[in-house]
C-alpha cells in the first residue's frame, strides 16, 4: 500500500501539482479505493472532490453532474475573463498604436512646419539680397547719371537759358534750368539722377502733345523746342507702349 500510494502522489505532483498532491496525502488508507475529480481553477489544478469506494451511484452521479456544473460555470467565468483581458489588451494595443501615430503625425507636423520656416526665410534673405543689391546697382546708376548733369545756370544769367517744370508721378514738381545750347541728353540724365530713368519713364509736353525721350538727345534744347521754357510731365513707360 505504501508503494501505490508513493506512485499516486508522484503522478499527482507531475500531472496535477503540488496542491492537489497535498490533498491526496492527506486520505487514510481504510478510505481507498477513491474517485478524485480535478479541476483547474485558474493556473492550478484542484481535486474538486473525493468518492470513495463505498458511494453508492446516485450519489456518485450527483457528484459528478455537480462537478460538471461547475466546471462549465468555473469555464464560462474563465471565458469572460479571458474575453475582458483580451479586449483589454486589444484596446491597449490600439491606444499605444494611435499614440504612436499621433507622435509620427505630430513629428511629420514639426518637420513641415520647420521645412516651411526654413524655405520662407531663405526665400526672404534671397528676397532681401536681391533687393539689396537692386539698390545698390539703381544707386551706382543714379550717382553715374548725376556725375554727366551739366551744372545749372546760375541766377543772374537770363539768356540763353531754358527753364523746365517737370510734373513727377507723385505729384511734385522739378523746377530745373539748362543752357539752351546743351545737348538735350543732360534732360535725360538729370531726371534719370531722380530715379525715373528714360528707360522706364518717359517726359511729355502739354501741346503739342510728344514724347521728349524719343528725340534726339544729341540735339539742343533749342532745337527741341524747348526754349526757352516747356512743362513736361514724367510718366511711366507700360509694356504694351
Amino acid at each position: 500500500m505504501f508503494f501505490i500510494m508513493c506512485r499516486l502522489l508522484n503522478m499527482c505532483t507531475e500531472h496535477f501539482g503540488s496542491m492537489a498532491a497535498s490533498t491526496v496525502r492527506n486520505i487514510q488508507d481504510d478510505q481507498f479505493p477513491i474517485i478524485l475529480i480535478v479541476m483547474k481553477s485558474r493556473s492550478n489544478a484542484e481535486v474538486f472532490s473525493i468518492s470513495q469506494g463505498n458511494t453508492s451511484l446516485d450519489e456518485m452521479m450527483t457528484a459528478l453532474i455537480h462537478s460538471v456544473d461547475v466546471f462549465n460555470h468555473q469555464r464560462s467565468v474563465s471565458m469572460a475573463e479571458d474575453s475582458e483581458r483580451f479586449e483589454a489588451e486589444r484596446l491597449r494595443q490600439e491606444q499605444d498604436a494611435a499614440y504612436q501615430e499621433s507622435l509620427i503625425a505630430d513629428r511629420a507636423k514639426a518637420e513641415e512646419k520647420e521645412r516651411t520656416e526654413r524655405e520662407e526665410r531663405e526665400k526672404q534673405q534671397r528676397e532681401d539680397r536681391e533687393r539689396k543689391e537692386r539698390e545698390q546697382n539703381e544707386e551706382a546708376m543714379r550717382l553715374s547719371l548725376e556725375q554727366q548733369v551739366s551744372e545749372e545756370p546760375p541766377a543772374d544769367i537770363k539768356d540763353g537759358v531754358s527753364t523746365l517744370r517737370m510734373r513727377l508721378p507723385n505729384g511734385e514738381t522739378l523746377i530745373r534750368r539748362f543752357y539752351g545750347n546743351h545737348a538735350l541728353e543732360t534732360l535725360f540724365y538729370f531726371i534719370g539722377s531722380k530715379g525715373y530713368r528714360t528707360e522706364e519713364y518717359k517726359l511729355l509736353t502739354t501741346w503739342p502733345k510728344r514724347d521728349v525721350t524719343s528725340l534726339d538727345g544729341a540735339k539742343t534744347f533749342e532745337e527741341c523746342g524747348l526754349y526757352p521754357q516747356e512743362t513736361l510731365f514724367v510718366e511711366e513707360r507700360h509694356d504694351a507702349e
